[in-house]
């Protein structure tokens, strides 16, 4: 069984995008006080992906992002976002994409709506959504248990 690590172990383990997302935001530290391994993991497209998970700051990213910042030297970008973004901790919840479709599921919604696959995952995330849907998903795989797809 793998050992659980400690909060002073990963601690230990070093700066991550966490760290350097909290500097922009609870523990405000500007660019040239950044160790070169933090400078050089500011990456603005990661920053703006986990800051847009905050609702609140979805109107100031995307005035940012009007000024195309990837072509501009971190330094710039990141005292930027040092500057715009409030001064308190987020909560971020990340939506990951390991949300996948079972392949019979998708094998049965491709026949049954005559899409393609990538369609039909779409969906079968919409249809999950509601209890509807996913009574429609569970009709469909009674519906087509015994039929070779």
């Amino acid at each position: 069984m793998a050992k659980k690590k400690t909060t002073d172990e990963k601690k230990s383990e070093g700066p991550n995008i966490f760290t350097i997302i909290g500097y922009l935001t609870q523990n405000k530290k500007p660019w040239n006080e950044l160790t070169v391994q933090e400078q050089k993991l500011f990456n603005l497209y990661m920053i703006t992906r986990f800051l847009s998970m905050e609702s609140e700051l979805i109107d100031t990213l995307n005035i940012i992002q009007k000024y195309n910042l990837h072509n501009t030297e971190p330094k710039y970008a990141y005292t930027l976002f040092y500057h715009l973004l409030p001064d308190t901790r987020l909560y971020l919840k990340y939506i990951s994409s390991k949300n996948e479709v079972p392949e019979k599921d998708l094998k049965i919604l491709v026949k049954y709506f005559q899409l393609s696959k990538r369609e039909c995952e779409d969906y079968y995330f919409i249809l999950n959504q509601t209890k509807e849907g996913k009574e429609k998903i569970e009709n469909l795989r009674e519906n087509y248990q015994y039929e070779k797809l």
